[in-house]
């Protein structure tokens, strides 16, 4: 599996950088980028989106809550992309709390994204008795 993850522009470059060093040791996992590796910080999500969908497998990493609405919802499927929403709870922790934090999410996060596309999962801050995520309904 090529699995290909990018973190959204609002979460930090660190963490992305972190887990792409982490992932080296999954063969799953072909690439973990930060947004501005490949866009500048302000390229609105109708660019980068289909952009990436033309390459294939890619999932996003997000703490935006823009995926709430039905319009971008239908976006991230129509361009058969992934996308983990990190709930509003990891909005403001302390980046060593939300890095550990992350990291015991990873696993799961790459088992949904080997087995599926074109949905959106929330990503809860809590982990405790959590073995699974919350898809995003349209």
């Amino acid at each position: 599996m090529n699995l290909k993850f990018l973190f959204d522009n609002n979460l930090s470059p660190h963490l992305a950088a972190g887990m792409a060093e982490f992932s080296k040791t999954d063969v799953r996992v072909a690439q973990v980028v930060h947004l501005r590796s490949r866009f500048a910080a302000n390229t609105p999500d109708e660019i980068w989106l289909p952009a990436l969908a033309t390459e294939g497998g890619w999932s996003i990493i997000s703490c935006d809550q823009f995926k709430k609405t039905t319009a971008e919802r239908e976006l991230v499927r129509r361009h058969g992309l992934c996308v983990f929403v990190l709930d509003k709870q990891w909005a403001g922790k302390p980046f060593w709390e939300m890095s550990a934090n992350f990291v015991t999410w990873w696993p799961t996060i790459l088992g949904v994204a080997e087995l599926t596309s074109k949905a959106a999962y929330r990503v809860p801050y809590k982990r405790q008795g959590q073995k699974t995520l919350e898809q995003i309904r349209a």
